[in-house]
């Protein structure tokens, strides 16, 4: 029995031809199976009559054009391949196949693009006289090589006409079928014959059938972009059969790497024609397209090659002192697009080696006195690899470009480590080593944001969780990758209260999971929240680590490595005094949104240790370089009026900032804890504005500088309650409180309190000691003894073993969501814990917790003043004051913005004009 055949377009026969050619060489396994026809009814002219081409180009010219084809290369059909990502198509051509075939004119373009405006399945029946194919609708089943079995041994399917109109059904049996190939495969086939077509770039252009190879391979891309979107939606719609993991392990996966194979031929076009920026265009939306690992680092490789040719050989140097910074501006775009990739790794070891070579070669020059050329050399190393340690730094020495920033403090940085900081030196010397994800600013013009500082840029929001990108060319100062395992770590380090690091922040874990989600590479990563939060990116604002930072804390806290602009470079006695120093990181300037800063190239913290002077003394003493500083972070305000007449100082301020100061109360001691009267004795005892005027204030009117505080929260804050009195003093009310204290049943105060406060502020000596004199005054019977204790080791009383009385201490909120409660959970009262008051309210903790599961600011505000108002009324704390800041320096220096606290804020946008 002869079956008749529906007639296909010319482009379908031929293909079909070709397959039947490398089937009868044996080049390509079949899908041979159980399906065969049984007769249709026929159109009339179908039997043995062969389609025309509709193009009016006569067979005549089709023959004279041709030339002998490449042999193609054959599709192996393994069904051991691996399921690989699909890829999004690129916009770089016409959005589908039926606008470009109407759009183009070129016979050959039409004769590929016809073929492909309707999916399509292709069946082959075999008779013993003839074959023949069928365009039909794909088919929900994937037919293999290996016997596949159909229902009832037959199935009908739809045809289409050469015109894709619908054709009729054919019912088809085993014995008859001689293939099945899907539609994504007929794409990679056709593709495959197209690009081997010798003919089509051949003619001269301009003419009516000429397309450039570039063109042939957008043509290619737009097919193979049809056959993938076909098959994405056709997985999801149930037009293929998704439970048969072989349409995407197999079928979807050859598919995946022809589209890939065509779209780097094309990265190598843009190659061959030395056009680097099309090359970088393309690699651009080949790195969004294709997120899987192996992908990308074949991408890389074609970017590698294309940046090597231009490097040349490792010993030579032609004096391309522009060829070597066009073959870093290259590394970094290529480490931008794809971070991490071992190619990339190869070739950053390969100019990072010849850089060295150029450094030793200026030393060698150095020796012999022939310092032009070594500069030059150095300038060489320099353009190709900016990273090499010490480099950038040493240059800018030589050529005299080498500012520095001298800051007075106190005391130098001891705890260089983020957590471990203890006094503010140490939270500026953290502030230029380290970064966040985000960072918050506070600006002046426009109030509190924020903004991108290791991340690229702001998250995304999904529900409860924050997508981040990392910024692809960040690098810790020791060379080393950031990445999101770093976030990881660090933030496990963060919430894992048991293992008790020195950094933990206290209560984060109620509000953040400790699970760090990563992405498509380990640059892009997910935190996640617990539940909504007011202000849910100050949780994000922690302080990123290296990894290997757990367990070596002691050895980081003094060789600390981070990715911020500066990197420490130990002590020294510079001019007399002791300095540390902190040089420019060179890793940090590499990335695109960095580029070439820090503008300073090294800060030194210059010590002014004694009584008896201030850092401020150094702002009007010698040049500022050979002596003396060009800022200072915290003025006192009697030294700021005085600076303000100077012409050669800018002060700055008064600068408000989120710190409030307060008595802490250990209520582990039971006089203290059973007794709130007591408290409250002390706390309208003090009377804050006398205090403010004679050790703070410095001459300055009340209502501009420092304020009083009437509970937790910074004064005039809208988590202040207004019906709560703005100044506690009221010695009348302390004196029948503490009578009503003394009265108490088992709860006779003691006759004698410790008072400790940090050594290193005369400021703060002064103002404790009256705090101790008012009490003494106020309250007969109750003594007050002023404690010194170093920073470091009243933290260490306070915080860790709880070995205080009172405390003159002070608490900086990280936002103006004014996250309080940790302070008083009561799961948190063990050794350790956040709550170091050892304070128990079950009815303030669910009023301090109500501020974090709303995001309504009305309820949160409601929330906060409720519990304003019990702090107020129980006084588990004794609240002292704000204090205002001003930061001072030389008008040679052009600081961007100013922190209230830290000082160093955009400090990598700062300058300083030579002297």
């Amino acid at each position: 029995m002869t079956a008749p055949f529906a007639r296909l377009s010319r482009p379908g026969r031929l293909l079909c031809g070709l397959f039947v050619l490398l089937l009868g060489a044996g080049a390509l396994p079949l899908w041979t199976g159980d399906l065969a026809a049984q007769a249709p009814g026929q159109k009339k002219g179908e039997e043995g009559e062969e389609a025309k081409p509709k193009d009016k180009r006569s067979r005549k010219e089709e023959v004279e054009d041709e030339k002998p084809r490449k042999k193609l290369r054959v599709i192996d059909v393994d069904e051991k391949e691996e399921k690989a990502p699909r890829a999004p198509a690129l916009d770089d051509q016409p959005a589908d196949v039926d606008s470009a075939l109407k759009q183009t004119k070129n016979f050959f373009l039409k004769e590929l693009y016809h073929e492909f405006v309707k999916p399509h399945d292709l069946l082959v029946l075999s008779s013993q006289t003839r074959k023949k194919e069928y365009a039909i609708e794909p088919l929900e089943r994937y037919y293999p090589d290996k016997n596949p079995k159909i229902v009832n041994n037959s199935k009908a399917v739809n045809y289409y006409n050469d015109d894709w109109s619908p054709g009729g059904r054919l019912m088809i049996r085993t014995d008859y079928v001689h293939q099945i190939i899907p539609f994504e495969d007929l794409a990679c086939i056709r593709v495959e014959m197209f690009l081997a077509d010798k003919r089509l770039d051949q003619h001269a252009e301009g003419s009516k059938n000429y397309v450039s190879r570039g063109g042939m391979l957008r043509a290619a891309v737009l097919v193979l972009s049809a056959a993938q979107r076909f098959h994405d939606s056709a997985i999801q719609t149930g037009k293929r059969d998704a439970s048969d993991d072989r349409w995407d392990r197999v079928v979807g996966a050859r598919l995946h790497k022809k589209l890939l194979e065509v779209r780097l031929a094309q990265l190598a076009l843009y190659a061959a024609d030395n056009d680097w920026r099309g090359a970088a265009d393309h690699a651009r939306s080949l790195a969004e397209a294709y997120p899987d690992p192996k992908d990308r680092e074949e991408i890389a490789g074609k970017l590698v090659s294309f940046i090597e040719r231009g490097l040349g050989p490792d010993g030579a140097d032609d004096g391309g002192e522009n060829r070597y910074k066009v073959a870093r501006d290259r590394l970094r775009l290529l480490e931008n697009l794809f971070p991490g990739a071992a190619a990339s790794g190869s070739l950053t070891n390969r100019m990072s080696s010849q850089a060295k070579r150029l450094s030793g070669e200026a030393e060698e020059l150095d020796n012999k006195g022939k310092k032009e050329e070594a500069l030059r050399r150095r300038r060489l190393a320099y353009e190709l690899f900016p990273r090499l340690p010490g480099l950038e730094n040493d240059l800018k020495r030589l050529e005299g470009a080498y500012p520095i920033l001298r800051v007075g403090v106190r005391s130098l940085p001891s705890n260089l480590l983020p957590g471990w900081a203890t006094t503010d030196v140490d939270r500026m010397a953290v502030e230029l080593m380290f970064e966040g994800l985000v960072r918050l600013r506070d600006d002046p013009k426009g109030g509190a944001r924020y903004e991108p500082a290791l991340a690229a840029g702001m998250p995304s929001l999904a529900g409860l969780s924050r997508d981040f990108r990392l910024a692809p060319n960040a690098y810790w100062s020791d060379g080393e990758r950031v990445s999101a395992d770093d976030v990881a770590v660090t933030l496990h380090l963060l919430l894992d209260e048991r293992k008790r690091w020195e950094g933990a922040v206290p209560g984060l874990g109620k509000l953040l999971a400790d699970k760090v989600e990563l992405g498509g590479d380990v640059f892009r990563l997910s935190l996640n929240l617990n539940q909504g939060y007011l202000d849910p990116l100050s949780l994000m604002t922690f302080k990123i680590l290296p990894r290997g930072v757990e367990g070596n804390e002691l050895k980081r806290n003094k060789q600390p490595v981070g990715s911020g602009p500066y990197s420490y470079a130990g002590q020294t006695t510079l001019d007399g005094r002791k300095t540390a120093r902190f040089t420019a990181n060179p890793m940090y300037g590499e990335r695109d949104n960095r580029f070439r800063l820090p503008r300073i190239r090294e800060i030194q913290f210059v010590e002014y240790p004694r009584d008896d002077e201030h850092p401020a003394d150094g702002l009007t003493s010698g040049d500022g370089d050979a002596e003396g500083v060009h800022l200072v972070a915290d003025v006192p305000a009697a030294r700021a009026r005085t600076l303000m007449a100077n012409a050669k100082v800018t002060v700055v301020g008064p600068l408000e900032t989120r710190r409030v100061w307060f008595l802490a109360v250990n209520h582990r001691n039971r006089p203290l804890q059973d007794n709130p009267a007591l408290r409250q004795a002390l706390a309208f005892a003090l009377d804050r504005e006398a205090i403010l005027d004679e050790v703070f204030r410095g001459g300055f009117p009340r209502k501009e500088v420092h304020r009083p505080l009437n509970g937790p929260f910074p004064a005039d804050s809208w988590a202040c309650d207004p019906d709560v009195k703005a100044d506690l003093h009221d010695a009348v009310r302390a004196k029948a409180m503490f009578k009503q204290a003394s009265q108490k049943e088992g709860g006779v105060p003691p006759r004698a309190l410790s008072l400790k406060y940090p050594t290193g502020d005369p400021a703060v000596k002064l103002a404790v000691e009256a705090i101790c004199k008012q009490v003494a005054a106020t309250l007969p019977g109750l003594v007050l003894t002023p404690t010194p204790v170093a920073p470091q080791k009243l933290r260490e009383d306070v915080e860790k073993s709880h070995a205080f009385e009172l405390a003159y201490y002070c608490h900086d909120f990280a936002s103006a969501a004014y996250w309080l409660w940790p302070l008083f959970d009561s799961e948190a009262i063990d050794r350790g814990g956040s709550n170091y008051l050892g304070y128990e309210d079950a009815e303030l903790m669910a009023l301090l917790l109500a501020t974090t599961t709303h995001r309504d600011f009305d309820k949160v505000k409601k929330a906060m003043h409720a519990a304003h108002k019990r702090l107020n009324q129980f006084m588990p704390l004794i609240p002292l004051w704000q204090l205002h800041t001003f930061v001072a320096h030389r008008k040679t220096l052009r600081p961007t913005a100013l922190d209230p606290l830290l000082a160093f804020s955009d400090v990598e946008q700062w300058t300083k004009e030579a002297k």
